[in-house]
């Protein structure tokens, strides 16, 4: 039984807050004719040896700053498995750069097994998921020309993919009816990360570490019950 408590109490311990942990997302915005590639949100480092802007309609912009009023960056270590709040989950499609690139998800947070496509891939799109609330953990990716990009940076071969924002408040400053959170994918190499931008509502972020704990103390209790009946 003390050994048992150790190993709750050290689990505990590392699921505890870290350091954020947040991806540089840079400034690309460049004439892409007819228009500007918009930026995810402004203030961001400009990434060496991208376009400079120039000409075009209907001009650079940001997307969350044309869009909502405050929002806060989360964590990269807290943003890559998700659960259904209670059910209902409602995603739409706000900007993309990129028309191959679709949102989907999967309930095996671990390997990304069985991708479920919503077939979201263009601004003004909206789908309902459903997943068991309150229950079943799930991770987002995007899809396109036979490569899928996950929020579990793990499944990318460590490289993070998706960055998140939780929206505080709507352009007229009041706050989201629902728990109301930006995801924002990465397709290439210029990490902008607003190659997918989905506004997604009644769902939130798991820390990964806390799901860990999970699995954890259901293999400690489960040994022992088994040592207590040898």
């Amino acid at each position: 039984m003390k050994r048992l408590i150790f190993v709750t109490i050290v689990c505990a311990f590392m699921a505890g807050p870290v350091l954020a942990d947040l991806t540089p997302v840079y400034n690309t915005t460049y004439n892409v004719n007819p228009y500007y590639e918009w930026d995810l949100v402004s203030g961001l480092p400009d990434l060496p040896g991208a376009p400079s802007p120039g000409g075009g309609s209907p001009g650079a912009g940001d997307i969350l700053d044309s869009l909502y009023g405050s929002w806060t960056r989360i964590d990269d270590d807290v943003d890559q498995v998700w659960q259904d709040l209670d059910g209902g989950m409602k995603v739409q499609a706000k900007y993309t750069s990129v028309t191959a690139f679709t949102l989907g998800y999967s309930l095996n947070e671990l390997t990304g097994v069985g991708f479920v496509n919503t077939g979201l891939n263009l601004v003004g799109e909206t789908a309902l998921i459903n997943v068991v609330p309150n229950s079943d953990l799930f991770i987002w990716g995007a899809s396109g020309a036979g490569v899928t990009k996950w929020s579990n940076e793990a499944l990318n071969g460590g490289q993070d993919r998706m960055v998140t924002f939780r929206i505080d408040t709507l352009l007229g400053g009041a706050a989201p009816s629902q728990p109301t959170y930006v995801i924002g994918f990465e397709d290439g190499t210029d990490w902008d990360y607003q190659d997918l931008v989905v506004e997604i509502t009644n769902c939130a972020p798991v820390p990964v570490p806390a799901a860990v704990l999970m699995g954890i103390l259901g293999l400690g209790v489960a040994g022992f019950k088994l040592r207590k009946f040898a």
